[in-house]
């Protein structure tokens, strides 16, 4: 059975757009784990990988822009970071539609899962003394 954490006000770093999308994509990293706990055979993958593929490209331009904002000293390695994720919703994307090495849902959850727990709650989380 997969587990996944439940929500806390502790993942806030205090930008309520910033905190408001991390809640977005703690729902769907949510939403991943209940297909797979209940074994769905007719999840839309390529649904999924669009859905990861918009939401990196609005929030990472949002993040950035309020990182800029605030003068936020790693902003260049924050942005390096993002690329890499960035970079690997790209390749999830060409590997669904040249059906080769076709990701699965259990692979999806442990990049979505990884993401939400070294990036969000740790590098984010850096974010919140200078806010």
């Amino acid at each position: 059975m997969v587990e996944f954490l439940k929500w806390s006000d502790d993942y806030l770093i205090g930008d309520i757009q910033i905190d408001t999308h991390h809640k977005l994509f703690f729902d769907m990293v949510k939403d991943i784990s209940r297909f797979l706990e209940n074994d769905s055979a007719d999840v839309n993958l390529a649904a999924i990988v669009d859905f990861l593929h918009q939401y990196v490209e609005m929030h990472f331009r949002v993040e950035e822009e309020i990182m800029m904002e605030i003068a936020y000293p790693d902003v260049d390695k924050h942005k390096d970071i993002h690329k890499g994720f960035s970079n690997q919703i790209a390749q999830l994307r060409e590997q669904l539609e040249s059906q080769e090495n076709t990701p699965t849902l259990d692979d999806i959850f442990t990049i979505t899962q990884n993401w939400f727990l070294q990036h969000i709650l740790t590098e984010d989380k850096q974010l919140t003394k200078y806010l």
